[in-house]
């Protein structure tokens, strides 16, 4: 019997669920048209978030099993902790929320319809497609950067925190945000690294 190899990253990647509350409504229909696979693109927010956060990914050896002779992977505990991500696309007010369980363990994050059918802009068609697509997926980022952010157990100014999520929403790899402010590096780690437990 031949079995399917175990998906990378799938022993710690959290449960994934998604639910549209308008089938109907035209920020659900630009919504799929954009988004074939919302699982694939909850799942690459996560390891991003991973990566941007905390420098880790898949391939980083932070222990070894000497019991077994082999080396063993271990995420971050805030990697670890998260173990449900729900997003729920509704029509509403504002752009997005998450909010998360009382030990972290369970976050949800709802996305306004209102706010994909807002950003369907452009003179032409391709370039509202782009830019509803590149909308869609930069606040999915946001949001679930978010889900695995350091907040000091509620002492990081919310400036801060948007900041830190806004940066890696658009392109982390360029470092903006710290040209811009011409922050060192340390800083926003000491920021979102506070040791006190995740947001």
């Amino acid at each position: 019997m031949v079995t399917d190899p175990e998906p990378k990253n799938s022993w710690i990647l959290p449960r994934l669920d998604f639910r549209v509350d308008d089938l109907g409504h035209q920020g659900a229909e630009l919504f799929f048209r954009q988004i074939s696979n919302p699982y694939d693109a909850m799942k690459s927010a996560v390891e991003a978030s991973w990566k941007w956060l905390y420098g880790w990914n898949e391939g980083i050896v932070l222990d070894n099993d000497r019991n077994n002779h082999k080396q063993v992977i271990k995420p971050p505990l805030a990697v670890q902790r998260v173990k449900r991500i729900t997003l729920t696309l509704r029509p509403m007010d504002g752009v997005a929320y998450t909010f998360g369980s009382d030990d972290g363990s369970e976050k949800e994050v709802h996305f306004s319809l209102k706010h994909i059918v807002n950003s369907y802009k452009g003179d032409t068609d391709d370039k509202k497609n782009a830019r509803v697509r590149e909308e869609i997926l930069g606040v999915l980022t946001h949001e679930i950067v978010h889900c695995y952010q350091y907040n000091g157990q509620g002492t990081a100014p919310g400036g801060l925190i948007e900041g830190i999520a806004e940066e890696y929403k658009w392109d982390p790899e360029e470092d903006l945000f710290l040209q811009l402010t011409n922050w060192p590096r340390e800083t926003l780690w000491e920021a979102y690294c506070l040791d006190n437990g995740p947001g």
